[in-house]
């Protein structure tokens, strides 16, 4: 099919392995006969209630075959399903992973000719050890939770992780010792549905594993108010995953949300990557939530990362937080960010802003109060784009700056802040001058005068603010000189003022005759 695929439903499929013929092509049919032309939609399973009320649990895959004839059919198949046959659900009789065929539904030991699934509503238990996994595919989906114990390292070649839509735990780990998931893991869509791994005291659990498919991934913590972080490490070069995901934290409402927005780096979620594509590839459409950081979420960069990706939009609910160490430069360009809450910058390092910033789930153009305020609690703020700031409430902790970057174009003039959607005043903490910097091109001329807008806001905004709110570092061999200027934009109607920079030559005079 030119631009796009096919869609086939195959019908009910069975427990036992089964082949079924879709499409046959005669031998002298013209043509070639692919998988990549045919998409799977809405096969249901007569397991069902074994397996997951989603049909996408059923691991169908896709073969051409070719005839003795010379014909070519398309066929849908699967292997053997079995379902962990455990009642009990606790932890001395639930460790079913190792060859222990009396957890299984079939009796056998575990064989890589079949395809396994946690898919009863109750609770299955890794063993206490490093395990690989030698069945053909391990999917859980349904009511069930997988509980990763101790130090448990699971290797898994094909493992499929399908949302059951109850917005429950289906993975939860266990103790503080680090746990590693191995292999490759696919994230099924499920429409409105996210699989969720749960955190629990303080351990790391990473996921080593190339991450595919398009469903979403939620990041998140046991919802009770004395438990403390958890950690997540996203380490594979994801750029197959057209899923969003997300990060945040169960307690949403009473007197869980008070405790942690009281103690939020007591119990927040951090997830930490080092390279931008371990937050996956591009998504089929753009997602405003492609990422999601909400509930004093914390996303921690290590090294310098560019996120770049046009389709994965960024999402901030209540407070979602980055943190850059000193050195590093956290940029995220080309993409839109939703604002519904704060999103705070922590670290030594520079956050790169480029991009639109649209206000509260609903995208809104015009800012609503509490909806969209940046604060850089640390490190430095570089906008790059004259709307990655507009509309948003702006703070500056104490020892913060602003930093101008023109190293690349050497044009000071396009790379000031721009904010006139909203009235409130850029503050700085204990009503001190912010500190501006530059950061410059080689050869820079210092002996030319060079004018410039460091900062654009409404008139509204700037009745409170003055020259003196900017502590400008002058390059080597200049002075600065700040003045406010007030801009009308006739076409648009928009009184707006801007706070201009004169960097001048030191010695430089003007006689005026």
């Amino acid at each position: 099919a030119s631009g796009g695929s096919i869609a086939i439903n195959p019908g009910v499929f069975y427990v036992e392995a089964e082949t079924r013929p879709l499409v046959t092509l005669t031998p002298d049919a013209p043509g070639t006969l692919s998988v990549d032309d045919f998409v799977l939609t809405n096969w249901t399973a007569a397991a069902a209630t074994k397996l997951s009320d989603s049909p996408n649990a059923l691991n169908l895959t896709l073969v051409v075959e070719n005839g003795a004839d010379g014909s070519r059919t398309l066929a849908a198949s699967h292997r053997k399903i079995v379902y962990n046959n455990e009642t009990e659900g606790n932890a001395s009789q639930s460790c079913f992973l190792p060859e222990n065929a009396s957890h299984w539904s079939d009796g056998g030991p575990i064989s890589p000719e079949n395809d396994y699934y946690v898919g009863v509503a109750k609770a299955a238990y890794t063993p206490n050890s490093p395990v690989v996994f030698d069945g053909g595919s391990l999917t859980v989906c349904g009511e069930s939770v997988l509980h990763f114990k101790a130090s448990c390292n699971l290797t898994v070649a094909d493992f499929r992780w399908v949302a059951n839509g109850a917005d429950t735990a289906q993975i939860a780990e266990w103790g503080t010792q680090p746990k590693v998931v191995f292999g490759k893991v696919t994230v099924v869509e499920v429409p409105g549905g996210t699989f969720r791994i749960s955190g629990w005291d303080s351990s790391t659990f990473t996921i080593a594993s190339e991450l595919e498919g398009s469903g979403t991934l939620g990041l998140t913590s046991n919802a009770a108010a004395n438990n403390v972080r958890s950690f997540f490490v996203l380490a594979g070069l994801n750029t197959n995953f057209a899923g969003r995901i997300h990060v945040f934290h169960d307690a949403f409402t009473g007197t869980n949300k008070d405790t942690l927005n009281q103690h939020p780096d007591e119990y927040c979620v951090t997830l930490t990557v080092s390279d931008s594509r371990n937050l996956g590839g591009p998504l089929k459409a753009f997602a405003a939530d492609g990422i999601l950081l909400a509930n004093h979420s914390l996303l921690k960069t290590t090294g310098s990362l560019t996120f770049s990706e046009p389709t994965r939009g960024w999402s901030i609910c209540d407070v979602g937080r980055v943190e850059v160490t000193e050195g590093e430069t956290l940029a995220i360009t080309n993409t839109q960010i939703t604002y519904a809450g704060e999103f705070r910058k922590e670290g030594a390092g520079t956050l790169r802003l480029g991009g639109t910033a649209r206000f509260t789930q609903d995208a809104l153009e015009t800012p609503l109060a509490g909806t969209n305020v940046l604060a850089i609690a640390a490190g430095a703020l570089t906008p790059t784009d004259t709307t990655c700031c507009d509309g948003l409430a702006i703070t500056f902790a104490a020892g913060t700056k602003l930093l101008l970057d023109a190293s690349a174009t050497g044009d000071l003039k396009t790379h000031g802040l721009y904010d006139v959607k909203w009235d409130a005043p850029i503050t700085v903490a204990d009503g001190a001058a912010l500190p501006v910097e530059f950061a410059l091109p080689e050869g820079f001329d210092n002996k030319a005068c060079h004018r410039f807008g460091i900062c654009t806001v409404s008139t509204t905004a700037a009745g409170t603010m003055d020259a003196g709110d900017f502590a400008v570092k002058a390059p080597s061999g200049m002075k600065a000189v700040v003045s406010k200027v007030e801009n009308r934009d006739s076409g648009n109607n928009i009184v707006s003022c801007t706070f201009m920079c004169n960097l001048v030559p030191r010695g430089f005079s003007v006689s005026i005759r």
